[in-house]
């Protein structure tokens, strides 16, 4: 890369860094913004570009909420805790059923960006 192609891009990256420091895009669209620099900052750009950026994270954040909810209630129904469960139990199955969640989703997200059938600028 070029000395004048980076000065540019890292200028965009501040003006776009700033801009998205005002919106609220919620867990799992930070998350999704996150990524999508990270794995495909081309898209990302004409994202920014055409002003279809904070569209996409807000339905990435919507849809990543609710696929996360089937998770948890798919693996809720295939790990249910004994009735006489104490706090802790509880507290602990569900600990360890979100930190899977967790990376499952990350997981999902990184692999739809990569194969850009998620995005579309």
């Amino acid at each position: 890369m070029e000395h004048s192609q980076l000065s540019v891009y890292e200028t965009f990256n501040q003006i776009s860094s700033s801009e998205e420091a005002t919106i609220y895009w919620g867990k799992y669209g930070r998350l999704a913004l996150s990524c999508l620099k990270e794995q495909a900052p081309d898209v990302y750009v004409k994202l920014v570009m055409t002003n279809k950026l904070t569209p996409w994270v807000h339905e990435t954040n919507e849809w990543l909420t609710a696929h996360r909810l089937r998770l948890l209630n798919k693996a809720l129904d295939a790990a249910p805790l004994p009735k006489e469960a104490s706090i802790k139990e509880i507290a602990d199955h569900h600990i360890k059923i979100s930190a899977s969640l967790e990376e499952t989703i990350t997981m999902e997200l990184i692999n739809k960006i990569q194969t850009t059938s998620f995005v579309s600028p």
